[in-house]
Order: C-alpha cells, then structure tokens, then sequence
C-alpha cells in the first residue's frame, strides 16, 4: 500500500463551457508538484475533453493540459459509456488516458485522501 497522499476529482461539467477542468488542471497540477498522486475522472459531458482531434484556436488547449497532466503522473480516465454515448471512441483519445467503467470511480474515490467533485448544475 502505498503512503503517497492521493487527490481525485471528478469533473462533469463540458470543456470550453464552464471552468471545471481548468480548477481541476490548476489543482492538480500544483498537488503534483508537492508530491501528490492525482486522479481525474471525467464523467457526462466532460469526456469530450479527452478527444485529441479538439481544434481550440485563440483558446487554451484542454486536451493538451489534460495530456501534461498524465504526462506528470496523473491518472486520467473517462466513463467509456459517456464517451461512447457522445461518439468518442478509443482511437479518438489523447495519449495516456483511457475510458473505464463507473467502478473505476468508485476506486479512484476508495484510494484518495481528498476528493473533489467539480459538477454543475442541478
């Protein structure tokens, strides 16, 4: 088992449409800087986030930011059938992430010391 302090978040709001994932980059990627282990699951409309092909000109990147993540030691995963639901598939991801099922939700929240859910609406 391991004694590394864990964060995880869940984020269900879109990208480019409210600024969920942006505190969650934010978050996470000081919390990686001081040594903490970080996962994020994007759940609903937030796994669109996770399509490479996103063109965001004159905006910032939110796939990129979410690939510095992974590439820093984040765990990033997707609801498969959220994904599948708003037609992105596997071969649509950005590198290093991945789409699972609502257990993996229910792990990522077992194992961390904080978790954060970052949802809007009702």
């Amino acid at each position: 088992m391991s004694t590394q302090k864990r964060i995880g978040f869940l984020i269900t709001g879109g990208p480019y449409t409210y600024q969920a994932i942006d505190t969650a980059y934010n978050l996470s990627k000081s919390a990686l800087q001081k040594g903490y282990g970080v996962s994020i699951f994007l759940y609903l409309d937030a796994v669109i986030a996770l399509n490479k092909n996103i063109k965001s000109p004159g905006e910032r990147h939110i796939p990129s930011m979410l690939k510095e993540l992974s590439d820093a030691g984040a765990k990033i995963v997707a609801c498969g059938d959220c994904a599948h639901f708003r037609g992105l598939f596997r071969e649509n991801l950005i590198e290093g992430t991945k789409l699972t099922g609502i257990a993996t939700l229910a792990e990522i929240i077992e194992e961390c010391d904080r978790f954060i859910t970052l949802r809007i609406g009702e």
